[in-house]
């Protein structure tokens, strides 16, 4: 019992070092590609895709596939375990143990429609980042040209 114990640890690290490293050169690839398209934008496209929505794609967006990756184990390995686990219920407790399996199933649901009230939530936490990063290029704008030409008293 103790070996496998070990065992599934020692490969649940490999998965997770494996996942971290592909978010890595997904999210590295993912920059790059934006950071090259941003640099060839026009003035008219810039309008539509100023600064701070393409820094926030570039970190917070980027972020979010990076950080996805570990759960891509979680698609594979969370049906696998469950249909084990109530296997393994059904045959120490008998059928009473499907109460408890069509519980976990019809929670599903709701779990999806709260996580569902959560994208505009989060589409508008994302606005107000790309709004705090336009402002602060402004600023920074700003205080450049003002050390630029030399407009600060000494």
């Amino acid at each position: 019992m103790v070996a496998l114990a070990l065992m599934q640890n020692l490969l649940y690290q490999r998965w997770n070092l494996g996942s971290v490293t592909m978010g890595i050169y997904i999210r590295a690839s993912l920059i790059d590609l934006v950071f090259r398209k941003a640099t060839k934008l026009s003035s008219r496209a810039h309008l539509t895709y100023p600064d701070g929505r393409i820094v926030n794609l570039m970190s917070t967006d980027a972020s979010r596939i990076d950080t996805s990756m570990l759960s891509m184990l979680l698609v594979v390995s969370v049906p696998i375990y469950t249909s084990v686990v109530v296997g393994l219920l059904i045959r120490l407790m008998g059928p009473s143990a499907l109460l408890g399996a069509a519980i976990l199933i019809l929670v599903n649901p709701i779990q999806a429609w709260a996580m569902s009230k959560l994208g505009p939530i989060r589409r508008r936490a994302s606005e107000y980042t790309d709004q705090r990063i336009r402002l602060t290029s402004e600023i920074l704008q700003g205080i450049k040209v003002i050390k630029f030409f030399s407009w600060e008293s000494e």
